[in-house]
Parts: structure tokens; C-alpha cells; sequence
């Protein structure tokens, strides 16, 4: 038993020996390294030992138990786990052996895919290098892409480039955020198409660029062609996109289609005529006013070929110029080939080149010039009537940078330009207050005017009063463009006004000191204010007596009638005298004349009467006195035994029944006949000389003997005493004419009684000497009354000469100053002067400033429709044509007159014109500045009534008595006369 037991555990044991050398043997070089094939190992050495205790057991079984079934199963169990162990290693060693066998095809197999291997690997590294390069490329050029470039996932930034940040306006950061939506970039009526367009790259399809809007941080809009790729991008799918910031061709697009718009709409509306014609000359497109210009149709000009067709040889070498890559002009009168139509027109023509500088075609404008050229005429009447103007004009910037002035200005100021500039603001250098300056500047920069008198300096410092207008000027849209000022030099004209307050208070002094009645009368008759001589008239101790009162009250119930009609007269501006009696307060009853005129207030309106009263009393009585002597002097005259005539301008005027006795002459026959027609010629000289002498104050014998021709040719022997006299308020030569027929035939029969008559006339001569001696001392002492009264007349004078000589000089500056800016219309409307320009040819006004025409009531249109003739009743088409002669002649460069001009209501002012031809482009017409002088009229007119009144009143108190010694004297030579025919 125990043997057997050894013996089992020996077969045991040599199986396990057996085991374990095949082990060894197989699996001691190859596998004992190797964890798998080691644990297998132990698992056969479980085995092996499991059976070898299987095996222990059964035979302990059986010793113990001697139970055989048991050490039968145990047995069994040891064989079969042995059995087992001999399997696992026969299939190991089978499995070991196709292992290696199929270790050594792996073996080659690894070798050749390890080589391969270590070939991809390095084929990969340079890709990875490659791409790497690449993505460093990619993304160098994407951050340095003038286009915006991202990637999205799913709606997420995984990359926006620098671009994107700086047009976006958002940071890298908060594009990659997880809460940044994509959609907030994205314009809302672009959302919809990005959406549909990301669907359609989910599907895998192509989708074209496209364009779309986006919106950057700050909410402006950016349009842009989006271009988008799906790609895969980190183990999933990604989109690529690039969008191209198209804003600023989308806005050039629509500058360009506005732009094309209104080329077309130029092309179409230009009031020029615009055509095209290709590189052949033949005109291929032009607009309505080319057609109508031309008077021609858009069928005859369409195809027309100018190179070869046109008649005119300088608009055809106008034409042809662009056709040889040069600009073309033509300017003068144009005769339509197609049309037969005649015009003045200016033609431009200019190339169209290729990108390569190729004549393609040429575009022409051409413009009818037949209107500017009257505007341009009508421009230059307003540059020659500025520069021309007697006011000064000066203009700056709206900055007061001064920049123009006309001569008128640098001979008022003595500045230049550049002296008067006033750099920024208003020129300081003129104006003796600054203040005042920056209020004139002010003022016009608001848009407003500004005139009134200011004070300024010349360039020598001296102080002149100017009146000025200053005003803006401004464009179509109201910007103030410049400023304009117009000065008026009123510095003599304030020395004027000084003078006649002077005169008015002297005036003044001499009505208080007249020795006549001056009263002031409303027009209502009540008693305004009364002279001292006045109140002595009316026996009134004060004014306040009388002052207040109804001046009816004064006047004699029997002649209130003439005197309600001179006042009223006077109410309605005539001027008129009138004898009257009146009643004083003292009840004395006096006979005065009164000679009334119209009181007038600054506007021309009638407010007052001017009155001034003689007492006449005295005078009545002389006056009757001297009535009867006048009727006795004329029965003496018309009954006398002398022809009697009076000649004035060379005419016989007056002559007494005897003279027609004499000459055998009726009246009507002689009356307006020269006297000298009734003289022998031998006699005609003598006559007309002593004539003259005797006109211009000289003294030829007054008495002399010559002959005259009756009507029936008879010679007559005459004794002629001539001597001046005042006729009708005019010289004359008064003739007292003798027949001495008789007294020659007397003569000649006793010649001593002849001389005893010469010496009577010696005698009488001697005492006519004596008398005129008399006269003369009398007319000496009128001299002299005069003198003191003709001092205020010579001051007038001296300020007539002065604005002769101011008038004279206004006009030689009007002639030497030049062209000026066409813009200055408006100046010459501001002038205070009248200025009329009228054509040469039918005297039609062709401008009139707005000083004229508010002055004469007329617009500009009514003015162009009339003539000098229209304004100036004084003259007829004759005398005008007269007088403008010279001046068409070019005897005379300029005129200057005094007129009446009369307004559209028919009222009429005085008008001094001065006026000369000029002329204007191809056109000749006359130029007119026209001062009102009406006050100045009116100033002399009260001076010379003054002065008038003065004299009459000189001559009431000297006149009457010269009056009287020259009846006396003429009376004593008639009954000396008579006495010496008596004697004969």
C-alpha cells in the first residue's frame, strides 16, 4: 500500500518533473519575462500540486477509511486534474508553438510596420510642422486681413481676427464668451438669411456669398458679402467665415447712382445745350435745349456729322480739337446748318479719353449768350455807375477784413486798402469813436441795416461827418456773404445847415428890426405870431394882445373879401399880394399891402401863411397924386408935338400917335419891327452902336440928329433923345423923337436966332446934368442899401460855388473811376443820389436807382417804358436833342443843368443833372446823377425874397422920392419944350 501510495506519488512527481522541463524548456526563454505566460505557469503548478493533495488524500482514505469507492474518486480526481494540467500545457505548448511561429511572422510584420510606421510618423511630423507653418500662416494673414474673419459653432465665436474687433467694436474676450449671442452682430432684417444659410451648411450644402447687414457695438450699421465654408475644426464642425466690409462701396454706389442721376438730370434740365459725338464727329445723343438752341430736331441732328458737314470754319476747327485730344472753344454768331437759325452762343468742346488715353468721343456745351451778354452789359452799367458814384463805397468779409473801396472812398478817406483793413471786426482807423464802429458792425453781422451820421477821420486826421448805410450782404440761403458801407460826405452840407441857422437867426433879427409888418397866420386865420413893426401897425402894445386872435378881426368889413381870397390863395401855395384896409386897436383906419406866401414844414406841407404888411397910406395918396400926373403925362405924351417910342432887345415896343404921324406908320405896323429898318443905312450903325453903349451902362451923346424913311420912302430929319430906361422889368431905350423939318428950314433963314438956340440947349443940358447929378447921388445912396442888403445874397453865393465846385468834382470822379464787382447792384440802389441810365438812341431808360424811382413814384418796369423828356416838362424833343449835341459830338465830355423834374403824381421838384455818354460794351448811353436841390432852391428863393422884400421896401421909402424928381425933371424938360416952340 504505501508502495503504491510512493509509487503514485513518484509518477506523480515525474509528471511534475516532466511538466515543469517542458515549462522550462518552452517557456523559460520566452515566456518567464512575460506576466500572461506566468500565470499560466502557476496555474499548472496549482494543478499539479492540487492532484498531488487529491492524490495524499485517496490513499489517506483508503489507509483510514479503507474505503476503495472513495480513494477510487479521489484517485480519479487526482488523474483527472493532472490530466487537466498535461491539457493546459499541451495546449499551451501547442499554442506556444503557433505563438511563435506567428510571433515570428508578427515580428517581420512589426519590423515592416515599424519602419513604415516610423515613416508616417515622421511624413507626420512634417505635416504637423506643415500645418503648424500653416496655421501660423492662416492666422498671420487672417489678424492681418483687411476682412473680417470667424469661426462659429453652433452659434458660438471660437475665433474672430483683429479686424473684427476693430470694426465691430467689441474685444476678442467678449465675442468668445459663452453668453455672447451671435445674433446680437446681426442686423434684424439680416437674421432670418443667416439662420437659413447656417441650416443649409448643417445639411453639408454649399451656400454662395451673400450679402448682408450687421451691427457694430455702438449700433452703427456695417454692410458686408458674407463668404462662408463649413469645416471640420476640433473634432466637430465649424463654420468659416469672411465678411467684406462693403459700407463705403454701397455708399459710393449710391453717391455714384445719385450722382449718374443727376448727371442725367443735368444733361436732360441744363438750361445750356449739352451733345455727345463719337471720335468721327458725328453727333450721337443731345438734350431738348441743344434742339432748341439750334432751332433744329432731334432726327436731323441725330447722325450728323460736324467734322465733314459744318459751314463755319472756326466752329469746325472747335469741333474737330477734342478729336485730336484737345479742348475745343468757339464764341460768336452761329449759323445752324440743320435749323437756319441765327444766335449768339459759346461753345465748349472737350475729349473723352480711354483708361489707355485714347480719343473715345467728345461732349459740347454750348450756351446762347445773347442774354448774358445783356446782363453782363446791364452789369457794367452798375460797375461804371458805382465806381463812378460820388458816394464812397467801401466792402469787407464777414470777418470785417476790408477788401474793396471805390475812388470815391480813397479821395474821402485817403486810405488804401490795406491801410483801411480792419484785420477782424470794424476798421478802427476811421471812425473817431471806436464804439460806435462795433455797434455799425454788430449790428449788420446780425443780418440787420444800419445808417444814421457818424463822425470819421481822413488819413490827415481830420474830423468829416458821414452819413452812412451799412448792410449785409447775403445768399440764396441768408449767409451773410459781406458787408457793404456807403458813405455820404455831409460835412458841408452840416456847415450849410449851421450857416442857415445862422442866417435864420439873422434872419430872424432883421424881421424883428423891419420896419414893415411880418406876421405868421394859421391856416385857419388865427394870428401865429407878429413882428414889433407889426404890433406898432395894429396899435398893439405886446404880441399877447393880438397873438391867438382872428386876423379877420383887424381887417375892414368892406375888403374882408380880397383878403379871405390872397390868404386862401396862399392855403393852396400860390403866392399873391393884395390892398386892403384895416382897423388897428387903436381904431385908426390904414391902407397897407400885403404880400402872402405858402409856409411849408420839412415834408412840403402847407401849415402856415407868410405875410408881410406895408402901411401904403401915405403912399395912397401919392399914388393918386402921381395918377394925375401919370394922366397928364400921358395926354403930354400921346398929344405932344415928339414921337415917342421905346426899344428893348433891338424891337420897337412903344410908340406914341406922333411917331406914326411922323413915319407914316400905323402902330400894329412898327409894333415888334427892329427900329434900325426905319433908319437910311448911312445912319444904321451909328445907331446901333450908341444902342449897345447905352444898354451896357455907358454914355454915348443921348441927343442927335440923324433920318428916318417913312412908309412912303420920304427922308425925314429927326432929333433923337435917347436915354435907358426899365421897360416891363427889363433894359430898354426910351427915344423921344423930333420932326425937325421945319426948324431946318427955320435954320436956314435965321442962323443968328439958331445960335441964341444953342446956347438954350447948352443951358438945358446943363441943367438935365444937374438933375442926373441929383439922380446919381440918389442912385449912389440906393448903392449903398443895397450893399449892406446884398451881403446875405454873396454868402449864398460862396455856398453855391462851393457845391458847384463839390458837384464839379463828384462828376470828374464819376468819369475816371473804373469797373467794379458785379455784385455791387445794391450799392448803387442805397445811393442818396438820382441815377438814371437811358439809351443813346431812342432815350428809353435802361436802369433807374431805387432813389429815383421812390422819389418819382415809378417802378423800375413804368421807368423802362418812358424818356427824360417824360420826367422834364421844360423840354421838348428839340431842345433835349439840343442839348445833349455836344455831348454826342464829343465837342463836350460832360453837362451839367438845372431843371424841373416832374413825379407820376404830377407834383414837381427842382433837379441840378449831371450828365454825360458813356459807353458800354457796343452800346452807347447816357449816364445821369441827379441831386434834389430842391431845399437849396427853396433856401434861395426865401434869400432872394428877403432880399427882394428889403428892396421894396428900400424903394418905398427911396424909390418914391427918385420917382418923383424924375417926373418933375421929365415934366420941367416938357414945358421947356413947349416954351422953346412957343418962342420959335
Amino acid at each position: 500500500m504505501v508502495l503504491r501510495i510512493l509509487l503514485s506519488y513518484t509518477i506523480v512527481l515525474l509528471t511534475l518533473v516532466l511538466a515543469v522541463g517542458v515549462i522550462n524548456i518552452y517557456y523559460l526563454l520566452d515566456f518567464v519575462l512575460q506576466k500572461g505566460n506566468r500565470e499560466k505557469l502557476y496555474k499548472v503548478w496549482f494543478l499539479l500540486l492540487f492532484a498531488l493533495a487529491v492524490k495524499s488524500v485517496a490513499h489517506l482514505t483508503e489507509v483510514i477509511a479503507k474505503t476503495s469507492i472513495i480513494y477510487q474518486v479521489l484517485e480519479l480526481s487526482s488523474l483527472l486534474i493532472g490530466l487537466a494540467a498535461m491539457l493546459i500545457l499541451t495546449k499551451d505548448t501547442m499554442t506556444h508553438f503557433a505563438f511563435v511561429e506567428t510571433q515570428k511572422g508578427l515580428e517581420a510584420e512589426i519590423t515592416k510596420r515599424t519602419k513604415s510606421l516610423k515613416n508616417e510618423i515622421a511624413e507626420r511630423k512634417q505635416v504637423e510642422s506643415n500645418l503648424r507653418k500653416s496655421e501660423e500662416k492662416f492666422r498671420n494673414l487672417a489678424e492681418h486681413s483687411p476682412n473680417m474673419i470667424f469661426i462659429n459653432r453652433r452659434g458660438h465665436v471660437e475665433y474672430a481676427n483683429k479686424k473684427c474687433e476693430e470694426v465691430m467694436g467689441y474685444s476678442r474676450e467678449e465675442l468668445y464668451s459663452k453668453d455672447f449671442n451671435l445674433m446680437t452682430i446681426i442686423a434684424p432684417e439680416s437674421r432670418k438669411l443667416i439662420k437659413e444659410n447656417m441650416k443649409l451648411h448643417m445639411r453639408g450644402e454649399e451656400v454662395p456669398p451673400y450679402e448682408y447687414k450687421l451691427l457694430t457695438k455702438d449700433g452703427r450699421e456695417i454692410v458686408g458679402i458674407h463668404t462662408t465654408k463649413l469645416m471640420d475644426y476640433d473634432g466637430g464642425k465649424a463654420i468659416l467665415g469672411i465678411v467684406t466690409d462693403i459700407t463705403d462701396k454701397k455708399e459710393a454706389e449710391v453717391a455714384l447712382r445719385k450722382s449718374e442721376e443727376k448727371y442725367r438730370s443735368i444733361f436732360e434740365n441744363s438750361p445750356l445745350g449739352i451733345f455727345h459725338y463719337d471720335k468721327n464727329g458725328v453727333i450721337t445723343a443731345s438734350n431738348e435745349n441743344f434742339i432748341k438752341l439750334l432751332g433744329t430736331s432731334k432726327e436731323k441732328l441725330i447722325g450728323f456729322n460736324m467734322v465733314t458737314s459744318l459751314k463755319n470754319e472756326k466752329m469746325k476747327a472747335a469741333v474737330a480739337a477734342p478729336l485730336s485730344g484737345n479742348p475745343g472753344r468757339f464764341e460768336g454768331e452761329y449759323l445752324s446748318v440743320t435749323g437756319g437759325k441765327l444766335a449768339k452762343v459759346k461753345a465748349d468742346f472737350s475729349p473723352i479719353l480711354s483708361e489707355d488715353g485714347s480719343v473715345l468721343g467728345a461732349i459740347g456745351i454750348i450756351e446762347d449768350i445773347a442774354e448774358r451778354k445783356k446782363t453782363e452789359d446791364r452789369l457794367l452799367y452798375f460797375q461804371k455807375a458805382v465806381e463812378g458814384a460820388s458816394d464812397a463805397i467801401g466792402m469787407s468779409t464777414p470777418e470785417g477784413r476790408h477788401y474793396y473801396q471805390n475812388e470815391a472812398f480813397t479821395r474821402l478817406f485817403g486810405l488804401s486798402v490795406k491801410e483801411v483793413d480792419g484785420k477782424s471786426g470794424p476798421p478802427a482807423t476811421v471812425y473817431v469813436d471806436e464804439n460806435v464802429g462795433r455797434e455799425v458792425f454788430d449790428t449788420i453781422m446780425r443780418g440787420d441795416s444800419w445808417s444814421g451820421e457818424v463822425e470819421m477821420l481822413n488819413k490827415a486826421g481830420q474830423k468829416m461827418t458821414i452819413f452812412l448805410r451799412a448792410y449785409a450782404m447775403k445768399n440764396e440761403k441768408g449767409k451773410i456773404t459781406g458787408l457793404v458801407g456807403v458813405h455820404t460826405d455831409i460835412t458841408e452840407r452840416k456847415q450849410i445847415e449851421e450857416e442857415l441857422k445862422k442866417s435864420e437867426t439873422r434872419l430872424r433879427t432883421i424881421i424883428n428890426l423891419e420896419p414893415e409888418c411880418v406876421k405868421l397866420v394859421a391856416l385857419d386865420g388865427t394870428l401865429l405870431e407878429m413882428n414889433p413893426a407889426g404890433l406898432k401897425m395894429v396899435g398893439a402894445k405886446s404880441s399877447e394882445e393880438v397873438c391867438g386872435r382872428s386876423v379877420y378881426d383887424l381887417i375892414l368889413p368892406e375888403d374882408l373879401d380880397d383878403f379871405r381870397a390872397l390868404h386862401d390863395s396862399a392855403c393852396q401855395g400860390v403866392t399873391g399880394s393884395a390892398e386892403f384896409r384895416i382897423v388897428g386897436l387903436d381904431n385908426q383906419e390904414r391902407h397897407v399891402e400885403s404880400t402872402s406866401v405858402p409856409w411849408r414844414d420839412a415834408e412840403g406841407n402847407i401849415v402856415a401863411v407868410l405875410s408881410v404888411t406895408r402901411d401904403i397910406t401915405e403912399r395912397k395918396h401919392a399914388r393918386e397924386a402921381l395918377r394925375e400926373s401919370e394922366e397928364k403925362y400921358s395926354t403930354i405924351v400921346e398929344k405932344g408935338n415928339d414921337g415917342i417910342a421905346i426899344v428893348q432887345e433891338g424891337l420897337i415896343q412903344f410908340v406914341n400917335n406922333k411917331l406914326t404921324e411922323i413915319a407914316g406908320y400905323s402902330k400894329e405896323e412898327v409894333i415888334g419891327k427892329p427900329f434900325i429898318d426905319l433908319l437910311p443905312l448911312e445912319y444904321r450903325e451909328l445907331v446901333a452902336e450908341r444902342y449897345k453903349k447905352r444898354l451896357k451902362g455907358e454914355e454915348p451923346p443921348n441927343i442927335y440928329e440923324i433920318e428916318i424913311t417913312s412908309k412912303e420912302g420920304k427922308t425925314i430929319p429927326i432929333e433923337i433923345n435917347a436915354s435907358r430906361i426899365e421897360y416891363k422889368g427889363k433894359p430898354a431905350d426910351m427915344a423921344v423923337i423930333r420932326d425937325i423939318t421945319e426948324r431946318k428950314r427955320v435954320e436956314k433963314l435965321i442962323k443968328d436966332v439958331n445960335k441964341n438956340l444953342e446956347l438954350k440947349v447948352r443951358e438945358r443940358t446943363a441943367e438935365v446934368e444937374e438933375q442926373k447929378e441929383k439922380l446919381t447921388a440918389a442912385n449912389e445912396e440906393l448903392t449903398a442899401m443895397n450893399e449892406e442888403l446884398s451881403a446875405t445874397q454873396d454868402e449864398l453865393n460862396e455856398v453855391n460855388k462851393t457845391l458847384e465846385k463839390k458837384v464839379e468834382e463828384r462828376t470828374k470822379q464819376w468819369r475816371l473811376s473804373e469797373t467794379v464787382s458785379t455784385s455791387l447792384g445794391r450799392v448803387i440802389e442805397e445811393s442818396l443820389n438820382e441815377i438814371f441810365v437811358f439809351n443813346s438812341k431812342t432815350l428809353k431808360f435802361i436802369n433807374v436807382n431805387k432813389g429815383a424811382r421812390e422819389n418819382l413814384g415809378y417802378t423800375l418796369e413804368e421807368l423802362q417804358n418812358l424818356t427824360p423828356l417824360d420826367i422834364k416838362p421844360e423840354f421838348t424833343l428839340q431842345s433835349f436833342s439840343e442839348l445833349i449835341q455836344p455831348l454826342l459830338t464829343g465837342k463836350q465830355n460832360s453837362l451839367v443843368f438845372t431843371t424841373i423834374h416832374k413825379r407820376k403824381d404830377s407834383s414837381t421838384y427842382d433837379a441840378e443833372v449831371h450828365l454825360q455818354l458813356s459807353t458800354f460794351g457796343e452800346q452807347k448811353a447816357f449816364v445821369a446823377i441827379v441831386l434834389d436841390i430842391t431845399e437849396r432852391k427853396q433856401a434861395e428863393e426865401k434869400l432872394h425874397e428877403k432880399i427882394s422884400e428889403l428892396e421894396s421896401w428900400q424903394r418905398l421909402t427911396v424909390g418914391r422920392e427918385v420917382r418923383m424928381v424924375e417926373l418933375k425933371a421929365e415934366i420941367e424938360e416938357l414945358k421947356a419944350r413947349l416954351k422953346k416952340y412957343e418962342t420959335f
